[in-house]
Parts: C-alpha cells; structure tokens; sequence
C-alpha cells in the first residue's frame, strides 16, 4: 500500500502559519523602464506639490498638540497630558479624562508623537516645516505604494491613472502637509492592503507585511485600524474565503490580539464614553455621505461611471471584479467605523482615501475605454472642479460646519497652487509674533481658543482657557495679563468667551488690535473649513492689555 498523503492544511506542531497553495498566479512585481520613470516623476511631483512653502503657516491646534505630547515625551518616555505648567488637555469640561491618573495620554495612539519629538527639540520659530515633514515624507511615499496596489489589482494603465487621481488630489495634499497622523493613516492602510492582497495569492513574505502594516496603523489610529481590519474581514469571509488560508488569517488575529489588547484596554475607557447613539450615527453618516461626494468621490460621476460599465454589457466577474469589490467594502466598513465617533470630521476618513481613488480610476478606465473623449474631458474635470459634486452639494448641506464663505462652483486645484505660492497670514502667526515681542515671561493669557498652539511656541507663558478646560475662576482669567477675545471661535469653548465678558472690567485693559483675520483656525485642512489664500472680510484680532 502507498503512503498515506500528509494533509498540508493541518497546522505545524510548532504552530506558526502554513504554507497554502496560491489561488492563481501571482502578478509580476517587475517594473518596464516607462513605469519606474512615470513613478518617479510623479513621486517627484508630489514632493513638490507637498513639500512647497510647507512651513507657510503656524501650527493650528491639532498639530500644536501633536507636538507639545510630542515633547512630553522627551522628559518622561511617553506622552503626557500636561508638563506641570500648563495643561494639553483637550478635555473642555475639565476633568481631564483624556490622561490617566499620572498624566498619561490615553486617548490617541502614540506613534505620532514618538515621530515628532525629536524635532521639538528646535526653536519654536520659524521651523513649521520641519515639524511637518516626516509626516510629508509618509505623504510622498504613499504615491508609489498606490501604485503598486493598483497595478496589483488593476494592471498598468489603471494604476497610472490612481497615481495621477492621488497626487492631484487636494485632499490628499493638504492632509499629508499637516504636523498629524493623516499621511502616516493613508501610508499604512495602502500597504495593509497590499499585504491582504500578498496573503489572498500566498506570495512569499505576506506575513511580515500584514502584521507590522497593521500594527503601525493601530498605533497611528485606532479608528482607521478597526474600518479596515472589519473590511478586510468582511471580504475574506464572504468573498475570498478558503479553509486552508483561515488557519494563517486565525494566527494573525491571535498575534495582532496579543500585542493590541493591553493598548485596547488603555482606549477603551475613554471611547467607550464617546460613541455616537443611534440618532448621532445617523446624522454622522449622512455628513460624512455628503463630504464624500464634495471632497472624494462625487455621485455624479460614479453614476456616469456605472452607466458606462452597463452599458459596456460585459460581465466583470474576474479579479478586476473581485479587487473592485474589495476597495468598496473597505469603504464601507471604514465610513460606518467613522459614524461611530462623536462628530463629524472629514479627516476621520483619510485612511480610505487612496483605496477610493483607486476604485475611482478603475472606474473612469471604464469610460475612457468606451469613450475616449469624453474619459479625458471627465477626468479634467473631475480632478480641477467640483462640477460632478454639485447636484448633491447644492442641495443637502452638512449638519455641522459652515462652508467658509466658499463659493459653489469650486476650482479647488487652482486655489491649492495659489496657495503653496503664496504668503498666508493667519490669527495665531498674529497672536503669537505679538507676544512674543510685548509679553513678560510667566505672564497670563487667557483665550477661548487657540491656546494649545500658543502653549507651543510661547511655553513660559501662562495659558489658559480654551480647550484645556481650566477653572476660570481659580485661574483668575479675568484678570489675567493678556485677554484674547476671538470673535470666530468653537461652540465647544463659547462658555470661555461667556465668562470673560461677564466676569471682565474692560476699563483695566487696553485694546490692541493686530492686522491678522480673526478666522478660528490657523488654517485647518478640513475641505469645507480651509482658506486657500488670508481672508480680507474678516474682523481682526482683538488683544486686551492690562494696563
């Protein structure tokens, strides 16, 4: 009698991963010479776009407190919420959840901050850029990473037209220009991906790509990370499902398990209080619905692109197909992982936006296979305009945020080189150049909002106010040496303004006013709330000096 056959899917005694037998070929990694020029050409043109004048605005809040945890982080070896003199707490009520009992920072993951803080060891003045350049490298990297899995997914031509769609993407430029985690969500989330698709065609090495992808990402954003690990579930389980590979997916989610759990617990106090209810889900979802549409993936031209592919009357059942689908349940799993948060922010969904793009040029290749004009007058104005996004746009407005003034029809790539070109002038490089030259040393300012970059480039002032949550009264803020009073500010921190216009003798202090708009953010790079050049209708900063 023969030799019984081994059954190759019984895990090895050992228990590390099996080796499976590939569905099907694995694609060529090899590159022609036109490729790897074309990459590097628009790799070099991406660096342009993101690099240029990048240190052309102060830090707003969000990248100030990236970089004052940062900081923390030299003098005590992880993030904390407060250096003993003022606080980063981003906690308005004030009983600072958002750090444990010895201060520690356990709202956000932590790996951003590690990469900062070398560089705050720099003067705070004039060295925006630096500061926001690791983060624009990740940005930069992303490019050719997006074209690697496009051409993984959807061959040559496809993967030219990603990489053209993302590089000109002003969403995606302004976030990977920003001292935050954005770019370093998008960069680890494509080779997630990547590594996904590696495992689906069991090629050599997936192993390392899949795990150090997701555990780079846990640490970038938590959020992100469970969108797309729930998608990348969610696929393999209805649409790649195999039981010789389940065993490698079922050791994966048991290591993955094991290094996240004890940082799960750490977040889990916090985000298990913020989680939208039913109502706040639905209001998420239609926001984040209509910022899809105006800033990413606009209704009218995916209706145009479906009515392409069906009028094409080809069945599409092969991997094209089947990558297709994948891209729109990462989608999907990764916007209703976002509607779980507590507000709209269309930043919440930058892991998502190269996978988008790419579904975006699988589907344009649809028409321009078709109709070869019409692809080239679609894709012009899709990439300069917001035409496809007006229908929706004019019509269902978002819940939350003001348009800034705006106008409805939009030449946003336009504006985004004006900028980059461009000096920008905004409330906090005012406030900031002000003080810096009239303000004593332990001196206090109090300020409804815009304290956390002020605490960055002015550390031996006394802030407070603002989004830290102080006890005004116990902090005296209305006598404090400087008053700022902003006439633009949040909703969450009016009750600061409230208080020191109840509580302030206006005949104590003098008032300066300084020729800076008074716009609430330094400039945000959230789509509907970024100014691409200084505003001139504005009210200017108003600083009260006492006498």
């Amino acid at each position: 009698m023969g030799k019984k056959r081994q059954n190759t899917s019984q895990a090895k005694p050992s228990g590390q991963p099996v080796q499976v037998t590939a569905p099907g070929p694995a694609i060529s990694v090899r590159l022609t010479k036109g490729e790897r020029i074309f990459i590097w050409g628009m790799t070099i043109l991406a660096a342009f776009l993101i690099l240029c004048n990048l240190g052309n605005t102060y830090l707003w809040s969000d990248e100030a407190h990236t970089a004052l945890l940062g900081k923390t982080i030299l003098s005590h070896g992880v993030p904390k919420g407060t250096d003993g003199f003022n606080s980063y707490s981003v906690d308005p009520s004030g009983s600072n959840s958002d750090m444990d009992k010895s201060g520690t920072w356990i709202v956000t993951p932590w790996l951003p901050y590690y990469l900062v803080a070398p560089l705050t060891l720099l003067p705070t003045q004039d060295t925006e850029w630096l500061l926001r350049l690791p983060f624009a490298l990740f940005g930069i990297f992303t490019v050719p990473l997006v074209y690697f899995l496009s051409r993984r997914f959807f061959g040559r031509e496809t993967a030219i037209v990603s990489v053209v769609f993302l590089v000109l993407c002003v969403p995606f430029l302004l976030y990977s220009r920003q001292c935050r985690y954005y770019s370093m969500a998008m960069f680890f989330s494509v080779w997630l991906v990547l590594g996904y698709d590696k495992f689906l065609k069991n090629e050599k090495g997936w192993l390392p790509h899949v795990f150090l992808s997701q555990l780079f990402l846990f640490h970038t954003n938590y959020m992100i990370w469970a969108g797309l690990g729930a998608g990348i579930a969610l696929h393999f389980f209805l649409m790649a499902f195999d039981k010789k590979r389940l065993e490698n997916a079922f050791f994966v989610a048991v290591y993955a398990a094991f290094f996240h759990l004890p940082w799960i617990f750490m977040f889990a106090t916090k985000a298990s209080r913020d989680v939208a209810s039913a109502g706040k889900f639905a209001e998420n979802l239609r926001n984040f619905l209509i910022g899809i549409n105006n800033h990413l993936l606009p209704l009218g031209f995916l209706l145009t692109a479906l009515t392409f592919v069906w009028f094409s009357r080809k069945k599409s059942s092969g991997p094209p197909a089947k990558s297709a689908a994948l891209l729109a349940i990462l989608m999907a799993t990764n916007l209703a992982a976002v509607c779980f948060s507590t507000g709209y922010f269309f930043r919440y969904l930058v892991g998502v936006i190269p996978a988008v793009l790419i579904l975006a040029a699988f589907l344009w290749m649809k028409i321009f296979k078709r109709q070869k004009a019409a692809g080239i007058i679609i894709a012009a104005l899709l990439i300069g305009t917001n035409l496809f996004a007006l229908p929706v746009e004019s019509f269902f407005k978002l819940t939350v945020w003001d348009d800034g003034g705006q106008p409805l029809f939009r030449f946003q790539l336009w504006n985004y080189l004006y900028e980059i070109t461009h000096e920008y002038r905004g409330p906090i490089r005012g406030i900031v150049d002000y003080l810096r030259i009239n303000a004593r040393d332990g001196q206090k300012v109090a300020i409804p909002y815009g304290d956390l970059p002020l605490k960055y480039y002015l550390p031996k002032l006394r802030i407070v106010g603002g989004m830290t949550g102080e006890n005004l009264t116990k902090e005296a803020a209305a006598e404090a040496d400087w008053i700022i009073l902003r006439h633009y500010t949040m909703l969450a921190v009016k009750e600061v303004s409230d208080y020191i216009l109840a509580n302030v003798n206006m005949d104590d202090y003098e008032k300066v006013e300084i020729d800076f708009p008074d716009y609430t953010f330094e400039n945000i790079p959230e789509p509907e709330m970024h100014l691409f050049r200084t505003a001139t209708d504005m009210q200017k900063v108003l600083i009260l000096k006492k006498r």
